[in-house]
């Protein structure tokens, strides 16, 4: 503990960390909300094991990225991906969120980007699309919002009609960055959108950012996350002025999410040529024999959820029903959520500490006889690729509605899952 916070230190490599206000106490005309006061901890987001290569993390002073974002911090944090044709994971440690401030910046050609935040459940992975954004040439486009959140642009206060976005309202990118890379004004992501807002509740924040196959660069930069605090004992005698108008009158400090969940650090630094190991892989057929196997832990169906992760045990019947596939000619998507989640289900039956390194493993040691094949985004599997570039492609195939890409990568998962129903492991 520090200061009444909760602190929880960041990844040697990773992850990148964001500062954190609450509201004040004192309400005005001006400030219905309250003044937003600084709480001395940061939120730290770390990128999952199998993206974080994918993308570059910072840490900025605001005063260089660009003007306009009032009031200034004492730092931001961010990350970059130029990658073409990947994506990108990053989760928060546990909190209760009410506004999220951000950026979106862009640089060559990232027509196709996507930027997508989410709010996660670390107790059955249950996740809630929040917002999403399109990249184009001249900034992004507001695709999807949650019925019960609010975006604003250029309006810290968060609330009234000032910059209130609509769905499909067209955000540009109106500030050049030294770098060359043009960017958004200030975004402001309310989750009070609504009284009583369900998603004002202990979760993870979520950002996935995925590329097209064009050369460009994405970036998303949190210049300060708002949460929920209690009212402790002596907490409106806390001192410090509000970052919006100066004013007093003490903050709550006190959090309602109990101990402090994270995103395992990422041993990104750990082995550089992945080696083989012993991993079972079981045909779909498998766990529709056996459904009582299924693990804990989230997989990615296509056209489920918006394509964002859900809960093995809370959503038992549309991973079933994936891994059945349907009845008569499948399509290339059925055909690819029957192999690629059996074969997330295999790597979560590994447990989550044993991930990382299981997405780490070499293609060639998978007995995999159809590599090296070339896809339609031009990247190459080889031997020498990964099981998470495996899977990293999928998702993207799926989020592009790729279909010819689908039928080699079920192909490839399939060859890999083994199609002995009793689960005999190789």
């Amino acid at each position: 503990m520090l200061g009444g916070q909760c602190v929880v230190e960041g990844c040697d490599e990773g992850s990148f960390e964001v500062p954190l206000n609450t509201y004040g106490f004192l309400n005005t005309t001006q400030l219905p909300n309250g003044d937003l006061f600084l709480l001395g901890s940061q939120l730290s987001l770390r990128l999952t094991p199998a993206t974080v290569r994918n993308g570059t993390l910072f840490s900025a002073n605001p005063e260089s990225f660009g003007p306009r974002i009032v009031p200034l911090m004492p730092s931001m944090g961010g990350v970059r991906i130029s990658k073409p044709n990947s994506s990108l994971t990053a989760i928060s440690c546990l909190d209760n969120f009410r506004n999220v401030n951000f950026v979106i910046a862009g640089q060559g050609v990232t027509e196709g980007d996507t930027v997508r935040l989410s709010l996660m459940n670390p107790d059955n992975g249950d996740t809630k699309v929040l917002a999403t954004f399109a990249v184009g040439g001249n900034g992004v486009t507001l695709t999807q919002l949650h019925q019960q959140a609010n975006l604003f642009l250029n309006n810290r206060i968060a609330s009234g009609t000032t910059g209130r976005q609509a769905l499909d309202a067209a955000v540009p990118y109106v500030i050049a960055l030294t770098d060359g890379a043009l960017r958004t004004e200030l975004l402001t992501l309310e989750l009070r959108g609504v009284p009583s807002s369900q998603l004002e509740t202990c979760g993870q924040l979520v950002l996935d950012i995925t590329r097209s196959g064009a050369s460009g660069e994405t970036t998303v930069a949190f210049t300060d996350i708002t949460v929920n605090r209690v009212e402790q004992f002596g907490d409106r005698s806390n001192p410090g002025l509000g970052l919006l108008m100066n004013s007093t009158g003490g903050f709550p400090t006190g959090t309602s999410c109990g101990v402090a969940v994270c995103l395992a650090c990422a041993p990104v630094s750990l082995q550089t040529v992945p080696g083989c190991g012993a991993i079972c892989f079981r045909s779909p057929g498998y766990y529709l024999a056996f459904p009582n196997q299924l693990p804990t832990g989230t997989v990615l169906i296509g056209g489920v959820n918006f394509n964002v992760p859900v809960g093995i045990q809370q959503r038992r019947q549309d991973v079933l029903f994936a891994l059945q596939g349907g009845f008569g000619m499948l399509s290339p998507l059925q055909l690819l959520n029957r192999e690629f989640v059996a074969a997330q289900l295999a790597v979560q039956q590994r447990g989550f500490l044993a991930i990382p390194g299981t997405l780490r493993l070499q293609l060639n040691c998978l007995n995999t006889s159809a590599l090296p094949v070339t896809l339609s985004n031009g990247v190459r599997l080889t031997g020498e690729s990964t099981l998470g570039d495996l899977f990293e492609q999928a998702k993207a195939s799926i989020i592009n509605q790729r279909s010819v890409d689908m039928w080699i990568l079920a192909g490839l998962l399939g060859e890999i899952n083994n199609s002995d129903p009793f689960g005999l492991c190789r």
